[in-house]
């Protein structure tokens, strides 16, 4: 009914979180498991999706070379470990949003994609019928990837802003981050497994 959450998607399946299966409390073996960060896993199946997106993302063609593939391998890891970072770093500075904070600032602040998926007869954003599909609580699978993209989003937004000093310039916000993330990964307890699933 709904185009815009059927194109989102893909987009929100790939920028969910690896933490999100921690989360669940689901046991892990080194049989499924790709790597580790944090005590956090990172399951093969997880990691072949979000390869397959980078791929995607990256190459119109379909022969990727054996040095694109090592290419898109490394960009893959290096985004999940960023991911699970800034979202461990998200819980501890209790940045983190609950479903109703994010469908209130989407309801304040429509983006242009939902804008025009609800409009009433004289042509303007039609808040109140928006606002009941958002909180629908029937299971709506688009509708609560939509809701977590944007969930993710706004959290990021929050957390990279924290990192510089208030009113700082592109430039010191992204040497913030960058000094933020060097530091993190100096730190943190990594397993890469690639390896063994013959992604090299």
């Amino acid at each position: 009914m709904f185009l815009l959450f059927s194109a989102l998607l893909c987009v929100s399946a790939v920028r969910s979180s690896p933490l999100d299966s921690v989360k669940k409390q689901r046991k892990y073996k080194s049989l499924d498991t790709v790597g580790i960060v944090n005590k956090i896993p990172i399951y093969y199946g997880d990691y072949r999706d979000m390869l397959k997106q980078t791929i995607r993302d990256n190459q119109s063609d379909s022969v990727v070379t054996d040095t694109a593939f090592a290419r898109y391998v490394n960009i893959t890891w290096d985004k999940i470990v960023l991911d699970i970072l800034v979202e461990e770093e998200i819980e501890k500075r209790k940045l983190g949003l609950t479903e109703e904070q994010v469908i209130s600032r989407l309801l304040a602040e429509p983006p242009d994609e939902l804008r025009g998926q609800f409009v009433n007869t004289i042509g303007a954003f039609d808040r109140e019928t928006c606002a009941k599909y958002l909180r629908n609580p029937l299971p709506d699978l688009a509708r609560t990837r939509y809701v977590e993209y944007y969930r993710t989003k706004y959290e990021g937004e929050w957390f990279y802003g924290s990192l510089a000093k208030k009113g700082a310039n592109s430039e010191e916000r992204m040497e913030a981050f960058t000094d933020w993330y060097q530091k993190k990964l100096t730190n943190a307890q990594i397993i890469d497994k690639r390896t063994s699933f013959g992604f090299y």
